[in-house]
């Protein structure tokens, strides 16, 4: 029975469940779950062999029950006859007329009764002293199973909220730097006129942090729509190599400005997965510009690729490498690693969570599959042969 209660993360499902399997255990004709309201109790959903029109939503005061107000203020289950139906208005009164037995069993949470679930008979034999344990015991899995819902929706509610307001921030964001990478291009070509040599280094400087500022939302816009499941992944037929040169032409001029040494080794045959060339080029650059900004001077990142039944690229660097308390964590959406010495760093905690989720929807895995203190990291993108 817990088995099946806690099946499901759907709060609706697991109040179904409850339901049926608390009407089979007790051999019961009817069956209701009320969530408790400071003094009411509000009808969440309910089974009924006779049928009876809906009650989902419907109110009633605990005090004006004697069997719910025991029940739920010794917080143990509580048999007895019919409920006082004449203090109910309809259609909750009708659908309990011809009750003539009940348990009313509280589901308690941290000492407080969080719902109350009663089970109803119309005929005889009444239920017993012994059917608590069952109950009891119903009522236990049934708590737990809800709380557990509860907080996956509630989860679930907000990384929706966050999606939402990633989305809406970087469209936000994209008209007025729009605007402002125009001007700077025009400045440049000299649209504007004739700019003086002493401006030349400031729209350099504004220029560069245009552009991190346009990856910044370019980050945010894929991430919000991961989350939403909207950003289009096109399995086909990658060349393995020809996608690691990409993403290492990509970041030569970067990795020049820094003095940094760019090698690969690749195999001479052709490596074929199946994935899409677009996402595997955005992970591979990722991984790319995260060596490059975490390295160590001179930098050194070597991109290797393998062919074989299980075709890989890893990216391997000689920077600081990653504390042994963070590495479960760095694929976590937003999150940085806490460290004085990288906070010039620019960046939103997205690009490996990115990757990640893009590798995974690929049918593919990316793992760090090394890294020392002072010696770098190797992070390694996995997809299946074509």
């Amino acid at each position: 029975m817990a088995a099946d209660i806690s099946a499901s993360l759907d709060p609706s499902e697991v109040i179904r469940r409850v339901l049926m399997r608390a009407v089979e255990a007790g051999k019961a004709d009817r069956g209701v779950l009320l969530r408790v309201e400071d003094a009411d109790t509000v009808v969440e959903d309910y089974h009924d062999s006779a049928g009876v029109r809906d009650l989902i939503g419907y109110r009633h005061r605990i005090a004006l029950q004697p069997l719910m107000r025991q029940a739920v203020r010794s917080r143990r289950p509580t048999i007895g006859g019919r409920y006082e139906v004449d203090r109910m208005e309809a259609p909750l009164n009708l659908s309990l007329a011809d009750v003539k037995h009940t348990a009313t069993i509280p589901l308690v949470l941290d000492g407080e009764v969080t719902a109350v679930l009663v089970l109803s008979r119309r005929q005889d034999p009444p239920f017993l002293p012994d059917d608590l344990v069952t109950f009891q015991l119903i009522a236990n899995q049934a708590v737990l199973a809800l709380r557990n819902a509860r907080l996956f929706a509630q989860a679930q509610a907000v990384t929706r909220a966050q999606s939402d307001f990633l989305n809406m921030a970087a469209h936000e964001l994209r008209t007025p730097l729009s605007v402002i990478a125009g001007y700077v291009s025009m400045m440049e070509d000299g649209t504007l006129g004739d700019v003086p040599g002493s401006w030349h280094l400031p729209i350099e400087t504004l220029r560069a942090k245009t552009a991190e500022l346009e990856s910044l939302i370019s980050e945010l816009l894929i991430a919000s729509r991961l989350e939403a499941g909207t950003i289009p992944v096109h399995h086909g037929v990658v060349e393995l190599r020809e996608a690691a040169f990409t993403a290492l032409e990509r970041v030569e001029p970067r990795a020049n400005l820094l003095g940094a040494r760019l090698r690969h080794r690749f195999p001479e045959e052709p490596v074929q997965v199946s994935g899409d060339a677009e996402q595997v080029v955005r992970i591979l650059d990722n991984l790319l510009n995260n060596a490059l900004s975490y390295g160590s001077s001179p930098q050194e990142v070597t991109v290797t690729v393998h062919g074989g039944p299980e075709p890989r690229v890893e990216v391997r660097d000689q920077g600081q490498g990653i504390p042994a308390g963070e590495r479960d964590r760095i694929f976590e959406r937003f999150y940085r690693i806490e460290d004085p010495a990288r906070r010039h760093v620019p960046g939103t905690g997205l690009g490996l969570y990115i990757s990640r989720e893009l590798a995974s929807r690929m049918g593919g895995r990316l793992t760090l599959d090394r890294s020392l203190p002072g010696k770098g990291s190797t992070f390694s993108l996995r997809l299946p042969p074509a």
